[in-house]
Protein backbone atom coordinates (compact mmCIF):
# COMPACT_ATOMS: atom_id res chain seq x y z
CA UNK A 1 0.00 0.00 0.00
CA UNK A 2 1.63 3.23 -1.18
CA UNK A 3 -1.15 5.67 -0.37
CA UNK A 4 -0.29 8.38 2.14
CA UNK A 5 -3.34 9.73 3.91
CA UNK A 6 -3.37 13.30 5.22
CA UNK A 7 -2.92 13.76 8.97
CA UNK A 8 -4.88 17.01 9.05
CA UNK A 9 -8.31 16.02 7.82
CA UNK A 10 -10.37 18.96 6.50
CA UNK A 11 -14.11 19.00 7.05
CA UNK A 12 -15.39 18.10 3.59
CA UNK A 13 -18.70 19.84 4.34
CA UNK A 14 -16.89 23.15 4.88
CA UNK A 15 -15.25 23.12 1.45
CA UNK A 16 -16.80 24.62 -1.66
CA UNK A 17 -19.29 22.29 -3.38
CA UNK A 18 -18.10 20.38 -6.44
CA UNK A 19 -19.76 20.58 -9.83
CA UNK A 20 -20.88 17.37 -11.55
CA UNK A 21 -17.59 16.81 -13.40
CA UNK A 22 -15.43 17.35 -10.31
CA UNK A 23 -17.79 15.14 -8.31
CA UNK A 24 -17.21 12.36 -10.82
CA UNK A 25 -13.43 12.72 -10.39
CA UNK A 26 -13.84 12.80 -6.61
CA UNK A 27 -15.74 9.50 -6.66
CA UNK A 28 -13.05 7.95 -8.89
CA UNK A 29 -10.23 9.09 -6.60
CA UNK A 30 -12.15 7.88 -3.55
CA UNK A 31 -12.64 4.45 -5.12
CA UNK A 32 -8.96 4.25 -6.01
CA UNK A 33 -7.94 5.37 -2.51
CA UNK A 34 -10.05 2.61 -0.94
CA UNK A 35 -8.61 -0.04 -3.27
CA UNK A 36 -5.04 1.10 -2.65
CA UNK A 37 -5.65 1.22 1.08
CA UNK A 38 -6.46 -2.48 1.15
CA UNK A 39 -4.65 -4.01 -1.84
CA UNK A 40 -1.03 -3.61 -2.93
CA UNK A 41 -1.92 -4.95 -6.37
CA UNK A 42 -3.80 -1.74 -7.20
CA UNK A 43 -1.04 0.70 -6.18
CA UNK A 44 -0.13 1.49 -9.79
CA UNK A 45 -3.64 2.16 -11.07
CA UNK A 46 -4.19 5.51 -12.77
CA UNK A 47 -7.34 7.64 -12.92
CA UNK A 48 -8.14 7.82 -16.62
CA UNK A 49 -11.31 7.38 -18.62
CA UNK A 50 -13.23 4.48 -20.09
CA UNK A 51 -12.59 2.62 -17.83
CA UNK A 52 -12.01 5.04 -14.98
CA UNK A 53 -9.06 3.23 -13.35
CA UNK A 54 -6.37 1.56 -15.45
CA UNK A 55 -3.06 -0.19 -14.97
CA UNK A 56 -0.21 1.42 -16.98
CA UNK A 57 0.10 -1.68 -19.19
CA UNK A 58 -3.60 -1.70 -20.03
CA UNK A 59 -4.10 -5.15 -18.51
CA UNK A 60 -6.48 -4.14 -15.70
CA UNK A 61 -9.44 -1.82 -16.16
CA UNK A 62 -11.84 -0.88 -13.37
CA UNK A 63 -15.02 1.12 -13.85
CA UNK A 64 -16.28 3.35 -11.00
CA UNK A 65 -19.90 4.27 -10.43
CA UNK A 66 -21.82 5.99 -7.66
CA UNK A 67 -25.00 4.42 -6.31
CA UNK A 68 -27.58 7.12 -5.69
CA UNK A 69 -31.15 6.16 -4.82
CA UNK A 70 -33.13 7.89 -7.55
CA UNK A 71 -35.88 9.41 -5.43
CA UNK A 72 -33.29 11.34 -3.41
CA UNK A 73 -31.02 12.34 -6.31
CA UNK A 74 -33.11 15.44 -7.05
CA UNK A 75 -32.95 16.49 -3.40
CA UNK A 76 -29.15 16.10 -3.43
CA UNK A 77 -29.02 18.27 -6.55
CA UNK A 78 -31.22 20.97 -5.05
CA UNK A 79 -29.02 21.24 -1.97
CA UNK A 80 -25.89 21.41 -4.11
CA UNK A 81 -27.45 24.30 -6.02
CA UNK A 82 -28.31 26.01 -2.73
CA UNK A 83 -24.70 25.64 -1.54
CA UNK A 84 -23.49 27.21 -4.78
CA UNK A 85 -26.03 30.04 -5.11
CA UNK A 86 -27.46 30.56 -1.58
CA UNK A 87 -30.84 30.95 -3.27
CA UNK A 88 -33.45 29.79 -0.73
CA UNK A 89 -35.77 28.62 -3.49
CA UNK A 90 -33.74 25.40 -3.56
CA UNK A 91 -34.48 24.82 0.13
CA UNK A 92 -38.17 25.17 -0.67
CA UNK A 93 -37.84 22.69 -3.54
CA UNK A 94 -36.35 20.14 -1.15
CA UNK A 95 -39.28 20.55 1.22
CA UNK A 96 -41.75 20.23 -1.67
CA UNK A 97 -40.13 16.89 -2.57
CA UNK A 98 -40.62 15.63 0.98
CA UNK A 99 -37.13 16.28 2.33
CA UNK A 100 -36.03 18.65 5.08
CA UNK A 101 -33.61 21.55 4.67
CA UNK A 102 -31.93 24.29 6.66
CA UNK A 103 -29.05 26.61 5.96
CA UNK A 104 -26.63 24.10 7.50
CA UNK A 105 -27.87 20.70 6.34
CA UNK A 106 -30.65 18.75 4.68
CA UNK A 107 -32.46 15.44 5.05
CA UNK A 108 -33.62 13.05 2.35
CA UNK A 109 -36.59 10.69 2.18
CA UNK A 110 -36.49 7.38 4.07
CA UNK A 111 -34.75 4.70 2.01
CA UNK A 112 -35.47 0.98 2.17
CA UNK A 113 -33.33 -2.03 1.28
CA UNK A 114 -35.53 -2.48 -1.81
CA UNK A 115 -34.81 1.09 -2.96
CA UNK A 116 -31.05 0.60 -2.63
CA UNK A 117 -30.93 -2.82 -4.28
CA UNK A 118 -33.06 -1.62 -7.20
CA UNK A 119 -30.74 1.38 -7.65
CA UNK A 120 -27.72 -0.95 -7.66
CA UNK A 121 -29.40 -3.29 -10.12
CA UNK A 122 -30.21 -0.47 -12.57
CA UNK A 123 -26.67 0.92 -12.43
CA UNK A 124 -25.08 -2.50 -12.81
CA UNK A 125 -27.13 -3.35 -15.89
CA UNK A 126 -25.86 -0.16 -17.54
CA UNK A 127 -22.27 -0.98 -16.64
CA UNK A 128 -22.56 -4.47 -18.16
CA UNK A 129 -22.98 -2.78 -21.55
CA UNK A 130 -19.46 -1.31 -21.21
CA UNK A 131 -17.68 -4.67 -21.14
CA UNK A 132 -17.51 -5.25 -24.91
CA UNK A 133 -15.99 -1.79 -25.40
CA UNK A 134 -13.34 -2.39 -22.75
CA UNK A 135 -12.49 -5.85 -24.04
CA UNK A 136 -12.03 -4.39 -27.53
CA UNK A 137 -9.50 -1.96 -26.05
CA UNK A 138 -7.41 -4.89 -24.82
CA UNK A 139 -8.22 -4.93 -21.10
CA UNK A 140 -7.95 -8.49 -19.80
CA UNK A 141 -9.11 -8.09 -16.20
CA UNK A 142 -12.21 -5.96 -15.68
CA UNK A 143 -13.53 -4.74 -12.35
CA UNK A 144 -16.28 -2.47 -11.08
CA UNK A 145 -16.37 -0.33 -7.93
CA UNK A 146 -19.82 0.72 -6.74
CA UNK A 147 -19.58 3.66 -4.34
CA UNK A 148 -22.31 4.64 -1.89
CA UNK A 149 -21.37 7.77 0.03
CA UNK A 150 -23.59 6.95 3.01
CA UNK A 151 -24.07 3.78 5.08
CA UNK A 152 -26.61 1.52 3.34
CA UNK A 153 -29.57 -0.14 4.99
CA UNK A 154 -28.04 -3.15 6.82
CA UNK A 155 -29.59 -5.84 4.65
CA UNK A 156 -28.34 -4.14 1.50
CA UNK A 157 -24.77 -4.74 2.62
CA UNK A 158 -25.53 -8.46 3.06
CA UNK A 159 -27.66 -9.08 -0.01
CA UNK A 160 -26.02 -6.99 -2.75
CA UNK A 161 -23.50 -9.71 -3.65
CA UNK A 162 -26.08 -12.38 -4.36
CA UNK A 163 -28.09 -10.08 -6.61
CA UNK A 164 -25.09 -8.70 -8.53
CA UNK A 165 -23.54 -12.17 -8.87
CA UNK A 166 -26.72 -13.44 -10.52
CA UNK A 167 -26.79 -10.52 -12.96
CA UNK A 168 -23.07 -10.81 -13.71
CA UNK A 169 -23.24 -14.57 -14.26
CA UNK A 170 -26.23 -14.29 -16.56
CA UNK A 171 -24.20 -12.92 -19.48
CA UNK A 172 -21.27 -14.17 -21.54
CA UNK A 173 -19.47 -10.84 -20.97
CA UNK A 174 -18.95 -10.15 -17.30
CA UNK A 175 -16.76 -8.43 -14.73
CA UNK A 176 -14.01 -10.39 -12.99
CA UNK A 177 -14.19 -8.64 -9.62
CA UNK A 178 -16.79 -6.30 -8.16
CA UNK A 179 -16.42 -4.00 -5.17
CA UNK A 180 -19.00 -2.21 -3.05
CA UNK A 181 -17.64 0.53 -0.81
CA UNK A 182 -19.41 2.81 1.62
CA UNK A 183 -18.75 4.75 4.81
CA UNK A 184 -18.00 1.77 7.04
CA UNK A 185 -16.76 -1.03 4.79
CA UNK A 186 -15.46 -2.40 1.53
CA UNK A 187 -17.09 -5.59 0.26
CA UNK A 188 -15.52 -7.65 -2.53
CA UNK A 189 -17.45 -10.07 -4.73
CA UNK A 190 -15.49 -12.96 -6.20
CA UNK A 191 -17.23 -13.37 -9.56
CA UNK A 192 -16.01 -16.97 -9.90
CA UNK A 193 -17.41 -18.33 -6.64
CA UNK A 194 -20.03 -15.73 -5.69
CA UNK A 195 -18.47 -15.31 -2.25
CA UNK A 196 -18.26 -11.87 -0.65
CA UNK A 197 -15.34 -10.72 1.49
CA UNK A 198 -15.93 -7.91 3.97
CA UNK A 199 -13.31 -5.37 5.08
CA UNK A 200 -14.40 -2.84 7.74
CA UNK A 201 -13.35 0.82 7.55
CA UNK A 202 -13.29 3.02 10.65
CA UNK A 203 -14.80 6.50 10.57
CA UNK A 204 -11.32 8.03 10.91
CA UNK A 205 -9.97 5.93 8.04
CA UNK A 206 -12.90 6.74 5.79
CA UNK A 207 -12.72 10.48 6.51
CA UNK A 208 -9.01 10.40 5.66
CA UNK A 209 -9.73 8.60 2.39
CA UNK A 210 -12.37 11.22 1.55
CA UNK A 211 -9.92 14.01 2.36
CA UNK A 212 -7.30 12.35 0.16
CA UNK A 213 -9.76 12.14 -2.75
CA UNK A 214 -10.82 15.75 -2.29
CA UNK A 215 -7.18 16.85 -2.22
CA UNK A 216 -6.60 15.09 -5.54
CA UNK A 217 -9.57 16.87 -7.14
CA UNK A 218 -8.62 20.28 -5.75
CA UNK A 219 -5.07 19.79 -7.08
CA UNK A 220 -6.50 18.91 -10.52
CA UNK A 221 -4.78 15.52 -10.51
Amino acid sequence: MSIELPHDIPAIESLHPLDSEDMKHYTEHLALAVLRYFFDEYDNLLVKDAPDLQSPDGYIGIEVTEIAVSKNKAIDGDYLQYRKTKDTKYLEKIKEKGGTATDMNYGVLPVTKHDELEAMKAVFRKKLKKISEYKSKGFNILGLVMVMTEIPVPYTAFEWGEMIYALNSGTDKHYDRIFFTYRSALSILDCTTGKVEFKPISEKEYNALCAYARMKVDNKE
